[in-house]
């Protein structure tokens, strides 16, 4: 595997929303979810090893420039490239001077770490003989404690304890804490393309420490992020070293 690095870029959430609208129908869900949106324009961009995932919205200014961070193979010189080769329009939406990156270095086992986490907490359960369903990550601790005959755990122990399972083998959870909570939509493509399926879950925002204790692991977690929607901002683990 190529070396990981953070990449931090800045884009114009006007700008793809005006590009994608001529492209879609003015009624498609899709068109008012900047997630969707913004997870279309990084698709289209940044393509092959140079993709953002998993990424996150760290800012948003009230000009509608949201910066970005997220994780990649390649760095800020291919991102940049990438761009430069875009459509015009999409590339217009993308400010490449805003574009850094730097190489996530290897962590040693036993090492503390600060985390955030913007986490979907969901989790699959058997609802039949071959049926799945997904549920909020509490909905589904409670049903689970409650088959068991054990008493129910509050929202808040319950998506830390989800938090803590999604990060092992590679890392344990030392202590953690919400720091934000909202039931987001995420808009889906319907089998014609347009974004016209939405599907609504639980975001949770964690602040948290961590110790490594399978530093190849830990490594793949970045790679790959935790949780569901991990294309659409959800997942990342943004990590330094803890105080």
């Amino acid at each position: 595997m190529s070396s990981l690095n953070l990449v931090q870029l800045s884009v114009s959430l006007p700008r793809i929303t005006s590009f994608y609208g001529r492209i879609w129908p003015r009624n498609a869900p899709g068109c008012s979810d900047e997630k969707f949106i913004l997870k279309t324009a990084l698709t289209e961009v940044l393509v092959g090893d140079a993709k953002l995932r998993p990424w996150r919205i760290q800012h948003a200014s009230p000009d509608g420039t949201l910066m970005v961070l997220g994780y990649s193979h390649r760095d800020a010189a291919k991102v940049k490239t990438l761009i430069a080769d875009g459509l015009p329009e999409l590339a217009n939406a993308f400010d490449a001077e805003s574009v850094f990156s730097r190489p996530i270095r290897q962590f040693a086992e036993g090492e503390r770490l600060q985390v955030q986490a913007r986490v979907c907490a969901t989790k699959q359960v058997r609802t039949g003989p071959t049926q799945r369903k997904e549920l909020d990550a509490w909905a589904a601790d409670t049903r689970l404690r409650e088959k068991a005959g054990q008493p129910a755990r509050s929202r808040e122990e319950a998506y830390e304890a989800y938090l803590a399972d999604a990060i092992l083998p590679g890392a344990a959870i030392l202590n953690s804490r919400i720091v934000g909570f909202a039931i987001n939509a995420f808009a889906r493509k319907d089998a014609n393309g347009i974004p016209s399926l939405s599907t609504k879950h639980p975001v949770v925002e964690f602040d948290a420490i961590c110790e490594v204790t399978d530093s190849q692991e830990f490594a793949r977690l970045l790679a790959i992020g935790i949780g569901r929607s991990r294309a659409y901002g959800c997942g990342m683990l943004l990590i330094r070293a803890a105080a």
